[in-house]
């Protein structure tokens, strides 16, 4: 089952909805800012990464990390103008 085929969870944002607030923006290229929670936990990723490299624009997200190597190749496809921000938590 594809990420786009899992049913809709209260809370998740779905990709349908990003991919029309990036149609809306797409004339002022607005920034895209991808914080909260843990983006590359995001369950819908790869749909996610398909949108934003189809309209590249500033990008930043804050991650903790936990992901990185295994997202890696398509943090590269996002944008030219991709800002990585590490949060790096201690005990």
């Amino acid at each position: 089952m594809t990420s786009a085929a899992l049913p809709q969870r209260a809370g998740v944002l779905g990709s349908g909805v990003v991919g029309r607030v990036l149609a809306a923006t797409r004339a002022v290229r607005s920034n895209v800012y991808l914080w909260g929670g843990e983006p590359l936990a995001y369950r819908h990723w790869d749909g996610l990464v398909d949108l934003l490299a189809a309209d590249p624009r500033w990008t930043s997200m804050c991650t903790n990390g936990t992901l990185l190597a295994r997202r890696l190749a398509s943090l590269c496809r996002i944008s030219e103008r991709f800002e990585l921000v590490l949060a790096l938590d201690g005990f």
